[in-house]
């Protein structure tokens, strides 16, 4: 994507989340599952601000984001409502499912994709580590011309790569593995740039013995740069 060109984020679609929990009853361990239906994200940076002081007076100010809050609003399918709120079937008949107290909110990394108006340049998004959070709401109106969303807030924390967000325009990326797999499978390992070493025999360090007959040695390296 040009840089100097305007995106103008139109849609959101195809959320999914990727438990990093124990997966619900039906869900594929490790793997993103569809969100549902998004109506709307709303995501917030949260700041801690440092200041210096001198003489009394603000020097030099700094703030400094220590975390993000999304809300999403739209729809879910049943088994990811149940583990996003906690409600659990132990110790109860087949079909029965409780919350209370003791429910714990699901935890994992999610990921959706916007498109712009035209819907030819499609952005990725992923939140690495998060946490539903707010318990559970229950809002039914008879007569209502429109079936009600789910509001659900998402608590966003930075990830081992001291990181709350990523994004990337497709037209962006040179990986297909990573366009493939940003929706159902992403992980910081994924993402990361690596190392690629190569050498011209079986090993990249080639050493000769000196010997009578040569009376020489020698020591070849062989280092590519590193390759993104």
């Amino acid at each position: 994507m040009d840089p100097n060109k305007h995106y103008e984020e139109y849609l959101i679609t195809n959320g999914t989340i990727k438990w990093t929990d124990k997966a619900p009853e039906g869900a594929e361990s490790g793997k993103g599952i569809p969100l549902g239906c998004t109506g709307s994200l709303n995501v917030e940076t949260e700041f801690k601000e440092v200041v210096k002081m001198c003489e009394g007076t603000p020097a030099k100010k700094r703030s400094k984001p220590i975390g993000m809050t999304a809300t999403f609003v739209g729809h879910v399918p049943v088994g990811v409502a149940r583990k996003a709120f906690g409600l659990s079937n132990e110790g109860l008949k087949k079909g029965i499912y409780a919350y209370g107290e003791d429910s714990i909110s699901g935890s994992g990394i999610f990921t959706w994709e916007t498109l712009d108006l035209d819907e030819e340049n499609k952005k990725f998004l992923a939140f690495p580590n998060g946490t539903f959070t707010g318990g559970l709401k229950i809002s039914i109106e008879n007569g209502a011309d429109e079936i009600a969303q789910v509001e659900m807030t998402i608590s966003l924390v930075k990830d081992e790569n001291r990181k709350f967000y990523y994004d990337a325009f497709e037209n962006d990326l040179d990986d297909d593995d990573v366009k493939k797999k940003w929706l159902t499978d992403f992980s910081l390992d994924l993402i990361r740039a690596t190392e690629t070493k190569e050498s011209s025999g079986d090993d990249a360090n080639e050493r000769k013995v000196n010997t009578p007959e040569t009376n020489t040695s020698k020591v070849e390296n062989k280092n590519l740069k590193e390759q993104s």
